[in-house]
């Protein structure tokens, strides 16, 4: 009887602990982070750029972040893609994004510690074509600012390292035309562009290596 009671004693007091293991997931979510994304995949739809098609290419993004909490950090992410057209244009598309991002929570997984999150911001854009035709090789590009929308997730394999793959959304107006050394300053042309990047997140953390608990 006694046994039996030392046995539910201790469970007692080891259920708190299991139940909170989730949340006590090694990962370093505050302080600097520094990511490369080598597989980024982009399009443009653009009336007044693309003539209404849908327009997509690969490229590469570098991310740079800092966390705040364990749940709000502001990144900035900036990129370039190479859009591929089925004729004899092309096009190059840069994005560089200012956002803030919330994580959602964080779950352990048998890889490690998977963290979702959202993220929102602001954003510019710059399309650079090039009309490799024979009777006009002018080079001309349109820039614009642009909302930000999407969301993703990390999953860290260890405190400092993570897998990453994220979702972006971009919407505004093209206002600044440039052909050649002229640049113009316009209504703009409208333009929704999407990217979806997967990397590698190294996360400096904090100095002294704990992980405060999530608010």
């Amino acid at each position: 009887m006694r046994r039996l009671r030392t046995f539910l004693a201790l469970s007692l007091l080891a259920a708190p602990a299991a139940a909170q293991a989730p949340d006590a997931a090694p990962a370093n979510r505050r302080g600097f982070s520094l990511g490369l994304d080598p597989v980024t995949y982009a399009t443009l739809a653009s009336d007044g750029i693309t003539d209404g098609r849908t327009v997509g290419g690969f490229g590469l993004s570098l991310r740079f972040g800092w966390g705040f909490t364990d749940r709000l950090s502001m990144a900035m992410d900036v990129g370039v893609t190479d859009l591929i057209v089925a004729d004899t244009a092309g096009y190059l598309l840069g994005n560089g994004d200012l956002l803030l991002r919330y994580s959602v929570g964080a779950f352990a997984l048998p890889l490690g510690t998977m963290v979702p999150f959202v993220h929102v911001g602001v954003g510019l854009r710059d399309i650079t074509a090039e009309d490799a035709s024979p009777t006009n090789t002018a080079i001309y590009s349109f820039a614009g600012e642009a909302l930000t929308l999407g969301g993703g997730a990390s999953l860290f394999l260890s405190r400092e390292l993570a897998l990453f793959a994220a979702l972006y959304w971009n919407t505004g107006n093209f206002n600044d035309e440039r052909i050649g050394n002229v640049t113009t300053h316009s209504r703009g042309v409208s333009g929704v562009s999407t990217r979806v990047s997967i990397g590698l997140t190294w996360h400096k953390g904090r100095r002294d290596g704990a992980t405060p608990p999530a608010p």
